[in-house]
C-alpha cells in the first residue's frame, strides 16, 4: 500500500478588508469562501434591525452560526441568538428577519443555490456561486487580488 503525501496548509481571509455588500434592503454580506466544487459558498451576512432575508428556497443544505443580534426564521418560527446554529436541509423554505435593536449577524455555509420567491412563489432570483462572485467582483475594487478563500 502506498501513500501520496498531501502538502495541507492552513488559508485565512481577513474579513475586515473589505465593506459589507448589499444584499437586499438593509442586509448586507461579505464572502468567506467559494467552494471548489463550483456550487457553495461561505458568508457572513448582516441585517439591520427589522430587516429581512426576503423568502427563500434553499436547493441545498444551509448552516447557520449566529455571532450577533437575535434573529427569526419566520416559517419556522425558530429563534436565533448569539451562539445558535442552525441547520436548514435542502428544500428549505424561510425568511429571516433580525428583531430588537441590535445588527443580526450570521456565518452561513451554504452548499447550493438559493432562489429567491415573489408574492405567487416563482422564482423571482436565483443566487449560485457563479452570481455571488461576480456580484463580489463588481462591488469590491481588486477583488480577484484578495485572499477569500476559493478551495
Amino acid at each position: 500500500m502506498s501513500s501520496v503525501a498531501q502538502k495541507t496548509m492552513i488559508l485565512g481571509f481577513n474579513t475586515t478588508s473589505i465593506d459589507w455588500i448589499p444584499l437586499a434592503p438593509g442586509a448586507w454580506y461579505k464572502p468567506v469562501r467559494f467552494s471548489a466544487d463550483g456550487e457553495g459558498w461561505v458568508s457572513l451576512v448582516k441585517l439591520a434591525p427589522g430587516a429581512t432575508v426576503p423568502r427563500h428556497h434553499h436547493v441545498g443544505a444551509v448552516q447557520g452560526f449566529n455571532l450577533q443580534g437575535r434573529g427569526r426564521f419566520i416559517e419556522q418560527d425558530v429563534v436565533t441568538t448569539p451562539g445558535t446554529y442552525t441547520f436548514e436541509p435542502a428544500g428549505t423554505i424561510d425568511t429571516l428577519v433580525a428583531e430588537g435593536d441590535e445588527e443580526l449577524i450570521i456565518l452561513f455555509t451554504v452548499d447550493g443555490p438559493v432562489e429567491f420567491l415573489a408574492a405567487d412563489g416563482a422564482v423571482a432570483r436565483r443566487e449560485t456561486q457563479a452570481t455571488k462572485i461576480s456580484n463580489y467582483e463588481q462591488n469590491v475594487p481588486g477583488a480577484r487580488e484578495l485572499d477569500v478563500v476559493r478551495i
